[in-house]
């Protein structure tokens, strides 16, 4: 008896483990392109805010075309409390990181067609999905990311539902359709 709740339960944990049938993977960027402080960002007066400031430098060799970039992106994220919240959080901002070593212009238009954002990629979007603020498309891409980079479980956790066809907004308004979601999410692994 006892033996079969052992296996029970390994199953259960192994199953909430699991990635959903929805994506639930993201690519992440090379480990020695960023470095995290476990603090709020310096930036900002508020408490509890993160942020990704690329601290990259770029040196041209005179006479060549080729460049040499040293430097790391530097990621603030705060201790939330909640590990899934915080995992979040990361996510955000290394989609922020992804999306400048990964994305080519041509695939950051393509989320914006996916998405039916007519505006640049810094730019706020004229319709927040009720998120507490209006998101340039560049935040909602980073959104994107880290819905993406959840598993299932971890989006329930967090509040993320499906209603009405779409998700529920996050911080930025990002609320996607189910076919945005996977469209997006299959955008980033093959952007990697």
């Amino acid at each position: 008896m006892k033996r079969r709740r052992l296996f029970l339960a390994a199953v259960v944990l192994a199953a909430l483990a699991a990635p959903s049938a929805e994506a639930s993977w993201v690519p992440l960027p090379p480990p020695d392109s960023y470095v995290v402080h476990p603090v709020s960002c310096p930036y900002f007066d508020e408490p509890g805010v993160a942020c990704a400031v690329d601290r990259r430098v770029t040196y041209w060799q005179e006479g060549q075309s080729a460049r040499t970039v040293t430097g790391q992106f530097e990621l603030w994220v705060p201790r939330y409390g909640s590990r899934v919240f915080e995992r979040e959080v990361l996510l955000h901002e290394l989609g922020h990181v992804f999306d400048v070593l990964s994305l080519d212009d041509a695939e950051r238009q393509t989320f914006a067609a996916i998405h039916s954002y007519e505006v640049g990629w810094r730019e706020r979007v004229g319709r927040s999905g009720g998120g507490a603020y209006p998101g340039t498309v560049e935040e909602l891409f980073a959104e994107a990311y880290a819905l993406c980079g959840l598993h299932g479980f971890e989006r329930r956790r967090l509040g993320y539902r499906v209603r009405r066809g779409r998700w529920t907004p996050g911080v930025y308004g990002y609320s996607p359709t189910r076919a945005e979601f996977r469209a997006t999410c299959k955008l980033i692994r093959g952007a990697a």
